[in-house]
């Protein structure tokens, strides 16, 4: 009787029962989509993080990392892909937009693997990737010229080269929505990031670690299971950090201290050498001195002999002057006392007796 009743109520209404139904089988539908919708997204992003290596735990250090640290993070039984990379944060103006905080990344890599949509890999310094988010990048065709800066400070300091050219678009999993995460400039949000060749970088040491975990990919990656797992490896990773970064610290105090104790001798030795060449050039005025002493003494003694001998010459010019006129007063006397001109022989010889008296 209840099933009549029912077959009868639908019959007479039935363009209201059947909206109701259509209603509630679009509702149905929509809501399997939206519960089906996220496994899908997830399970989608899971198989491409895993196809290209996206790092399970980022290590910074304030010290930075060097190759024997990056050494012991592969011995690690939790670590399987190591990625250790140069980074550095700094303003670009790229096309028409200018001041864009930029990070620079290594091209070479092992995890963080992306995917090349446009162009080609760099071939030369100059040459870079730039990630295409979806946001600003379609704005940057091929061959956009980049010019990367610091405010305040040489970026010749971090990179060697400053201006560059894109000659590649990628899709990078560690960049894959439309804000890219804070810098480290100001606190301001990353705008850009590029991608060089590792020869760029100037500084010795690593900044950063990309690490993927061992047994990673038994997990989904938005699982709880893979967040404990994961933990698990953070905490054995912050432990070895924690014991890296002490030994790091030690062995960049041994440097500086060798360096400046290096330096402290070097002063030293200059200092004596310094020294040694004062002292020398201290007896070298002394002895200049004592000679300049010794001169003005011999010029003295010169003015004093000069000085006698202008006197004996005055002496002898008068003596000179005295015996020319006796000897022509006497031979004015021999000519008037022999006016028959007695011989010469006979004047000289009276001359010589004046002169030798």
């Amino acid at each position: 009787m209840f099933h009549l009743d029912t077959l009868r109520l639908i019959r007479r209404t039935f363009n209201r029962f059947s909206s109701i139904l259509l209603i509630v089988l679009i509702g149905v539908a929509f809501m399997m989509g939206l519960l089906t919708s996220r496994p899908l997204m997830e399970t989608s992003v899971d198989v491409y993080d895993d196809g290209y290596d996206l790092q399970d735990i980022q290590i910074f250090s304030s010290y930075g990392f060097d190759d024997r640290d990056v050494f012991r993070i592969r011995e690690q039984e939790f670590a399987e892909k190591v990625f250790a990379s140069r980074m550095v944060d700094v303003y670009a103006d790229i096309g028409p937009s200018a001041g864009l905080v930029t990070r620079v990344e290594e091209v070479e890599r092992n995890v963080n693997r992306f995917r090349l949509e446009s162009g080609r890999m760099p071939e030369k310094a100059d040459e870079r990737l730039i990630v295409y988010n979806g946001a600003m990048s379609n704005e940057y065709t091929l061959g956009t010229k980049v010019k990367v800066y610091l405010d305040g400070e040489d970026v010749t300091d971090h990179l060697k080269t400053t201006e560059y050219t894109i000659v590649g678009t990628v899709m990078a999993p560690a960049y894959m929505a439309k804000t890219l995460g804070p810098g480290t400039m100001k606190n301001l949000d990353l705008e850009e990031i590029i991608y060089v060749p590792r020869e760029n970088f100037c500084f010795e040491y690593y900044t950063t670690v990309y690490v993927t975990v061992r047994g990673r990919r038994d997990f989904m990656s938005f699982s709880k299971e893979y967040k404990d797992y994961i933990e698990d490896a953070k905490a054995d990773v912050s432990v070895f950090a924690k014991r890296q970064q002490e030994k790091l610290k030690d062995r960049l105090l041994g440097q500086y201290r060798r360096k400046i104790e290096k330096g402290e001798k070097e002063l030293a030795e200059k200092k004596e050498e310094g020294q040694r060449a004062l002292d020398e050039a201290k007896q070298k005025l002394d002895d200049a001195n004592i000679q300049i002493i010794s001169g003005e003494t011999q010029l003295s003694s010169l003015r004093s002999m000069l000085t006698q001998a202008k006197a004996e010459q005055a002496r002898l010019e008068k003596q000179f002057n005295d015996n020319s006129k006796g000897t022509y007063d006497r031979i004015s006397q021999i000519e008037r006392e022999d006016p028959s001109g007695r011989s010469f022989a006979a004047i000289f010889a009276a001359l010589a007796v004046d002169w030798n008296e």
